[in-house]
């Protein structure tokens, strides 16, 4: 099936806000960076009513955009730091790349971007918090964490989730395309705010 347009999938109120949500990335100027190409793949995904697409590719921009910022907070501080290739070394580190080390893990941005004051310790606790309960699970395909919170839960809850599983394969398809339906407007506008509030 064709994408359709958003206003042909949602009533106009909630097509209204998926809009406003896409103006503001789009209103987001991240210069020459790879951050541009995000935004422009969220506001296609947005146009074509992709919202699981739109939520994974912010999820990938917000760690992008603060490891951009770690790069920057790092050169500013860094007074032997004289040109561009000081700068390719610094991201090269902070991204892991060229080697067997992973490079920073997104806590150790975010620990480093409050201990800098780019971040205050809030938001810190909230980007976190959405690293581990929204970016992780759609990006490992962890869709047990976004939809099965009873997983969690006592041994009946457990049996109750799996009977379903094994039961009702599709159950955990509804539940997703649910769980995005309700959720992807607040993770989208949670998610550019931080970057208009953040720039780089």
């Amino acid at each position: 099936m064709d994408p359709r347009p958003i206003e042909q999938q949602l009533s106009t109120a909630e097509a209204k806000r998926f809009r406003r949500i896409q103006q503001d990335f789009k209103a987001i100027r991240p210069g020459g960076r790879s951050a541009s190409f995000f935004i422009a793949e969220i506001s296609r995904s947005i146009d074509a009513g992709l919202l699981l697409s739109a939520i994974i590719l912010s999820g990938t921009l917000l760690e992008l955009w603060f490891r951009d910022l770690l790069v920057i907070q790092v050169s500013k501080r860094n007074a032997a730091i004289t040109g561009r290739a000081d700068l390719i070394i610094i991201d090269k580190e902070i991204e892991g790349a060229g080697g067997a080390d992973r490079g920073h893990e997104f806590s150790k941005i975010v620990d480093d971007l409050c201990r800098y004051g780019v971040i205050d310790s809030a938001e810190k606790v909230e980007l976190n918090n959405f690293y581990r309960s929204i970016r992780v699970p759609f990006h490992h395909g962890l869709s047990g964490r976004l939809v099965s919170h009873s997983v969690l839960g006592d041994d009946e809850d457990m049996t109750l989730f799996l009977d379903e599983l094994i039961n009702d394969p599709n159950s955990r398809s509804r539940q997703l395309e649910d769980f995005v339906d309700n959720m992807a407007v607040d993770i989208l506008d949670g998610v550019v705010k931080f970057l208009a509030n953040h720039p780089l």
